[in-house]
This record gives structure tokens, C-alpha cells and sequence, in this order.
């Protein structure tokens, strides 16, 4: 098994133009603490809610305030293996899976690789 065939599809990602509110609000709604954040559908990085709670104004665009963010992840041709040795060296409850040129192709959660 790939990590393409485990991918969660419902979960969207944040994007650059996104602001802090709507990323708590889609971390509660999800119950995440971390969501890949995507700009033109290239991986940035993981963006977690301490990030979003050091911002001054929730209300800004994340593209103004995450600039080096943490970024884990795994390639969609990778086997289940590789991904569960990802996972376990995260503090993260999502491992973000691209193609070969950074585009964000979806995300396994560790709740799908139980």
C-alpha cells in the first residue's frame, strides 16, 4: 500500500490567504492540531494552533505571518512503511503527501493508518 491510497480527502487545506480565525476554526472543527498550509497548491509546511496563537491579530492573512514553518511530509509513491516512520517521528496528527514537484495532494491522518 502507497501513501496515495490512505490519502484523507474531506480535511482542505489552509492557504496563504486564509487568516488565524478560520484556521482555529477549522482545527476545532477537525479536531487537529496542525493543517497543511498550500499556496497555488505548492506545500508550505504544517501550521499548528501555537503558531496561530502567537499571532498579534488573528484576523491577518497567514501568508503575512508563517514564513518558516515546519515541513513534514511524504511523497505520494512512498509505501505505508516510510509513512508510518514519518508519523512516528511527528508531533503532528497529519503527514501532508505531495508529488514529486511540492503539490499538495491530500493528507493521512494518524486516526486512517490505525
Amino acid at each position: 500500500m502507497l501513501a496515495k491510497d490512505i490519502i484523507t480527502e474531506n480535511i482542505p487545506p489552509l492557504k496563504s490567504s486564509d487568516t488565524g480565525e478560520k484556521a482555529i476554526d477549522w482545527m476545532m472543527e477537525f479536531k487537529l492540531s496542525h493543517l497543511p498550509l498550500v499556496d497555488n497548491r505548492v506545500y508550505i509546511g504544517l501550521v499548528s494552533e501555537e503558531d496561530i496563537l502567537d499571532f498579534n491579530d488573528t484576523t491577518e492573512k497567514l501568508g503575512a505571518y508563517l514564513k518558516n514553518l515546519y515541513k513534514p511530509y511524504v511523497k505520494a509513491s512512498e509505501h505505508i512503511f516510510e509513512v508510518l516512520r514519518v508519523a512516528a517521528g511527528l508531533n503532528s496528527p497529519v503527514i501532508p503527501v505531495v508529488d514529486e514537484e511540492m503539490h499538495y495532494l491530500g493528507m493521512i491522518t494518524l486516526q486512517s493508518l490505525l
